[in-house]
Parts: structure tokens; C-alpha cells; sequence
């Protein structure tokens, strides 16, 4: 075989391995948050199942402070094999305000979850 009968089964195979791994990517499912008011940190935690960490992970996180992006973090793999987590400083935030968190899988999907600061405790 020669030119593009020769080219033809590559291409093939190609085309079927990219669709089998857009396949089996998942974006990530849940995302938890908690916010220390002492340390002004948020702690995320985002829940997204994955067999090979290196290929398919979250790889970024964004944070906005009502609507002001503050912290954007991108990852070349993940935590674990469930989940990425994550900690971030957010000096200037106050109680009532906003946390919109969006995690972005390498391969496919988002998820958004928000977290309004409580007041504080006296």
C-alpha cells in the first residue's frame, strides 16, 4: 500500500482513539468548599474520577470574588485518582460576598459551584 490507502487505517485508528477518550473523560462532578475566615483561605475540593491522573485531571481552577477573578490555578495532574484539592488566600473578601469556583477538566466539561461568606461570629 502506498499514498492514501496507506494513510487510511492510521487515520482510523486515530479518529477511534480520540473518540474512545472524549468517551470515558469525565468532568468533574462536585465540587466542595469551605472558607476559613481566621486564615481568609478557601479550601476546594473537586471531585472528579480519573484512571490516569497525568491525561485526564482537572486542569484549572478559577476563583472569583463576586465578579472579579482573584486566583487562577492550572494543574498538569491531579491529587488522586477522585479528586483535586486545592487551597487559596482571599484577602479582601467579607461576609456576604461571592466564591464562584469553576473546575475545568483537560479533556472535557466544567462545573461551577458558588459559596457565599456568612457573617461573621461575634
Amino acid at each position: 500500500m502506498t499514498g492514501r490507502r496507506a494513510r487510511t487505517p492510521m487515520v482510523v485508528a486515530a479518529f477511534v482513539l480520540l473518540a474512545a477518550g472524549s468517551v470515558l473523560a469525565t468532568p468533574p462532578d462536585r465540587i466542595r468548599l469551605s472558607y476559613s475566615d481566621s486564615s481568609r483561605t478557601l479550601t476546594i475540593a473537586v471531585h472528579h474520577p480519573t484512571f490516569y491522573v497525568a491525561a485526564h485531571h482537572v486542569a484549572t481552577i478559577a476563583v472569583r470574588l463576586n465578579d472579579s477573578l482573584v486566583v487562577l490555578q492550572r494543574f498538569s495532574d491531579q491529587t488522586n485518582k477522585q479528586e483535586q484539592d486545592t487551597e487559596c488566600l482571599i484577602p479582601g473578601a467579607q461576609p456576604g460576598d461571592r466564591l464562584t469556583v469553576t473546575a475545568v477538566c483537560s479533556l472535557f466539561g466544567k462545573r461551577t459551584e458558588t459559596f457565599v461568606l456568612p457573617a461573621r461570629s461575634p
